[in-house]
């Protein structure tokens, strides 16, 4: 231990205690203003190199400056215990100004009350200049963004335990949230307008910001200061300045009508899937690319004899009749060319049924992607047109059959009629 420092614990202990425990810039001169002893956090401020002596005067610690300030501080402290300065230290390698805070006092020899030393505590400023400037940089982007697209912008500072200290709003998210911008706000206030629910969720959001730097986006159902609801988006993300959070910093959003309009959307798309699986036509859906199956209701999957596991994902070829194969898929691609609406029949192969013939309907989706199609079983009706067929031709060779016009007159008279006549 050097005999500055010695001289100190024996004369005042408790500062001594302190001088240890500092990681502040800490320095004591002698009256001439001669160095004595400076301590590690102030060689690294300073980019002193590392020796066990320091010999110089104080003025070469001072950017010149601050010359003047730091001279007329020392004059001040004649006549008084301390002055306390902002200044600027010289760093001993670049030469450039280092912004401090400075205590300068003296101590004093108890028998001769005589000053033995001057000292001087010193807190770099530049990490807190750093934050101020991107404080600023945040204000003015935060009121350019409410200006432009009515974001409203927010910073939650922190201390160094990370408990929040303050909480800014823009006017924007004042607006949001229905207050008067010359009220106060905290995080306690602003959390009032979520649920218990949400307050939990948001409270974990901002813990992981904090904590492990993670950037969040999420929705909210609010209620504002005037008990209307709004659903919001708000978006939080860490601030660091030299490594170390400082805040957490967003925007908020009123995303009401957005919200409304997708809650619309996704009821029409609940509905539609409703009637999707209540219909009674067989319904598909196929990549226009490939014409894989995509989805398909319990109809259709009824209809081939097929689970939805053997169904999706498989060409819809696998189920077409070997006869109809070329003329089915040059349809298909038809309807994903021409995009119009198209229809035709075909014989499809069920699994372990007998073959069957479906009438295809086809549309195209907005976006061309897809191939929406509705399958009817139209079996049963051709077998049966095929036995009336028949029916009817054997009935042609019993009996006598004759058509004639509106004036009476015979236009078409079958086999047995013209036997029978004689004609």
């Amino acid at each position: 231990m050097s005999g500055p420092l010695d001289r100190l614990k024996n004369l005042n202990p408790m500062l001594f205690d302190i001088v240890e425990k500092s990681s502040d810039f800490f320095g004591i001169a002698d009256t001439h203003s001669n160095v004595l002893y400076v301590n590690q956090a102030a060689k690294e401020m300073l980019s002193i190199p590392i020796q066990d002596e320091i010999k110089c005067v104080t003025d070469e610690f001072i950017h010149h400056s601050s010359l003047d300030d730091f001279n007329s501080s020392l004059e001040y402290l004649d006549n008084f215990q301390q002055v306390k300065k902002n200044i600027l230290f010289r760093d001993f390698i670049t030469g450039e100004g280092v912004p401090v805070e400075a205590l300068f006092f003296n101590l004093y020899d108890p028998a001769s009350n005589e000053i033995l030393y001057q000292l001087v505590f010193a807190r770099d400023l530049r990490e807190k200049i750093e934050f101020l400037k991107s404080s600023e940089r945040l204000t003015r982007m935060a009121t350019q963004i409410q200006d432009v697209a009515m974001i409203g912008g927010w910073e939650l500072l922190l201390n160094e335990k990370l408990e929040a200290i303050e909480l800014n709003w823009t006017k924007q998210t004042y607006c949001i949230f229905n207050i008067s911008d010359d009220r106060p706000v905290d995080k306690e206030l602003a959390l009032s307008f979520y649920s218990e629910e949400d307050r939990v969720k948001l409270q974990k959001l901002l813990d992981d910001c904090i904590e492990h730097g993670k950037k969040y986006r999420e929705e909210f159902l609010i209620q504002d200061a005037k008990g209307n609801k709004k659903w919001i988006q708000t978006i939080g993300s860490p601030n660091y300045i030299n490594g170390k959070i400082y805040s957490v910093f967003g925007t908020c959003q009123d995303i009401t009508e957005k919200k409304q309009m997708e809650i619309g959307i996704n009821e029409v798309q609940s509905e539609l899937e409703g009637f999707f699986y209540v219909t009674t036509d067989g319904l598909f859906i196929l990549d226009r690319q490939n014409l894989t199956i995509i989805k398909a209701n319990h109809i259709f999957e009824k209809l081939l004899g097929v689970n939805e596991k053997d169904l999706i994902g498989k060409p819809i070829n696998c189920f077409l009749h070997p006869d109809d194969y070329q003329r089915v898929i040059s349809e298909f691609k038809k309807a994903s060319i021409e995009r119009n609406y198209i229809s035709f029949q075909a014989r499809f192969i069920p699994h372990s049924e007998s073959i069957k013939t479906l009438f295809i309907s086809i549309s195209l989706d907005g976006d061309c992607e897809r191939l929406y199609c509705v399958a009817k079983d139209v079996t049963n009706i051709i077998r049966a047109e095929a036995e009336l067929s028949a029916y009817s031709k054997g009935l042609d060779s019993y009996a006598i059959v004759a058509k004639t016009d509106v004036s009476g007159r015979i236009v078409y008279a079958n086999d047995k009629l013209c036997d029978v006549s004689g004609y």
